[in-house]
């Protein structure tokens, strides 16, 4: 495996790729436990390219993709967005940073990849004057749980996600920067 890549901004002309790599790598996250039909169902409507044209065209997000330098092959993307509330965490002048999605193929995963993210979201934040990130986790999903917690992030609140028909539990988890 390569080790060397690109941590990026996307751009307009990126998002058919971006479409399929959030769909295939939702469906890696979620293929355990989760119903077939819930998963399609969320998908046709929030990873569909209309819908994920519109978050990218929203002013205050932002998607960010990882790439292998050598075959310029996506292998990951983090979607993030400046807001100023989030599940009872409040700030003034979307002063919390969101990280709403980040995923990264299977067969990259454990490479030290999503820690790069991280690191890049918090450079990010640092830019826009922003001293919070804020996220949500699948209480099921120990993996993502372990790793947010190793990087700083800690469960202040918890609230429901609709997979589908699907009603689950997700961990609100908060990281000072």
């Amino acid at each position: 495996m390569n080790n060397n890549y690109n941590i990026r901004l996307v751009v307009e002309p990126d998002m058919p790729k971006i479409q399929i790599l959030a769909v295939e790598t939702f469906f890696e996250s979620f293929n355990d436990g989760a119903k077939s039909e819930d998963i399609q169902l969320y998908l046709q409507n929030e990873m569909s390219y209309q819908n994920l044209i519109s978050e990218f065209n929203a002013k205050e997000s932002s998607f960010i993709v990882i790439e292998d330098d050598k075959t310029k092959v996506l292998i990951g993307y983090m979607k993030i967005n400046m807001i100023s509330s989030y599940w009872g965490i409040h700030e003034s002048n979307n002063n919390l940073l969101e990280i709403e999605r980040i995923y990264i193929l299977s067969d990259y995963q454990s490479h030290g990849l999503g820690l790069k993210l991280i690191e890049f979201a918090k450079k990010f934040a640092k830019l826009q004057n922003i001293n919070t990130m804020v996220l949500s986790v699948y209480d099921k999903n120990k993996r993502g749980l372990s790793f947010y917690e190793k990087n700083g992030f800690k469960v202040v609140t918890e609230h429901n996600f609709l997979l589908g028909k699907d009603n689950r539990n997700c961990l609100v988890m908060e990281c000072n920067i």
